[in-house]
């Protein structure tokens, strides 16, 4: 007798009681809705709470209203188990809500009032990563989180180069980055001596190395010399972030990616989750660049 697949309803919180949870909306309660449009869908709790509270439990609590309300939806205790955290998304009265304060028509947010369940844990990685570069780029004088662009705009316009595979056959693939940001390093008077553009790669160890050669490497590669590149970011510069899973991990990513790009492995960055942090990611010397044996910073100290 097979074992019933889990189904995404099962992970859903529907147990709402609007009459005990009473309040009004808040200007707070808007900038934390649109939190969730800004990072593509799902927010943890903690990620909430290191984006706009001073404690986890304030913000758990602010959190239940607006659930409560039907200004969120989340998990239920299944999915906190499967998840490791309450785990919290648009409902559609919050995304009007947003839509209305902020003026702009929404349509194309509405694939976010459902979860990609498959990339949930996936997708808090990522938010992981950005909030951690905005408290970086907060905290080190000069540096700038000027843009990012989520995974969800670039599968709604994505772009689409053509190269040829390690076997030698021509491909066609669209590059989907899992968040791209612009970060600016200024001086002390204000102006910009460097833009970098970094497009991120979270790696959890579930491609074959083939595979990431293929899809990631050689079609990196083309898209950073294309013209749609330039088109959309106004030049052909930019460098890939792989953040993986452990060093033998990383090793293996480094050394395929050495092997397939050979000379063009430079633009290839890459370390761990377990070293990423607000205090290293930045200047602390924790990636490996390719074609390089020793650990260098992202942006060395001037």
């Amino acid at each position: 007798m097979q074992t019933p697949r889990t189904r995404a309803n099962d992970f859903v919180d529907i147990d709402r009681h609007p009459e005990n949870w009473v309040f009004r909306i808040t200007d707070r309660d808007i900038r934390l809705l649109a939190h969730f449009c800004a990072y593509d869908g799902v927010l943890a709790d903690y990620q909430v709470q290191a984006l706009e509270f001073s404690s986890l439990r304030r913000a758990q609590d602010r959190l239940g209203k607006l659930f409560h309300n039907s200004y969120l939806s989340r998990t239920n205790q299944r999915g906190r188990a499967r998840y490791g955290n309450m785990v919290y998304w648009l409902d559609r009265r919050g995304l009007d809500e947003v839509a209305e304060a902020k003026r702009v028509d929404m349509r194309e947010f509405t694939r976010l009032l459902i979860p990609r369940w498959g990339q949930v844990e996936h997708d808090l990685l990522v938010n992981d990563f950005t909030i951690v570069l905005q408290q970086a780029c907060a905290q080190f004088d000069g540096f700038t989180l000027s843009e990012w662009i989520n995974e969800g705009t670039f599968r709604a316009d994505p772009d689409t180069v053509e190269y040829r595979s390690l076997s030698g056959k021509p491909q066609k693939r669209n590059v989907i980055p899992d968040r791209y940001f612009l970060v600016e390093r200024m001086t002390g008077a204000g102006e910009t001596i460097f833009q970098s553009r970094l497009l991120l790669e979270l790696d959890n160890a579930t491609h074959p190395n083939l595979r990431f050669a293929d899809e990631k490497v050689l079609a990196g590669l083309a898209y950073l010399r294309s013209p749609i590149y330039a088109l959309r970011f106004g030049e052909n510069k930019g460098r890939f972030l792989i953040v993986t899973t452990s060093d033998r991990r990383l090793k293996y990513l480094k050394e395929t990616t050495e092997r397939t790009a050979k000379k063009d492995a430079s633009v290839f960055y890459f370390t761990t989750f377990e070293q990423v942090s607000a205090a290293t990611v930045l200047e602390g010397e924790i990636w490996q660049r390719g074609g390089d044996p020793d650990r260098i910073a992202l942006f060395p100290r001037k």
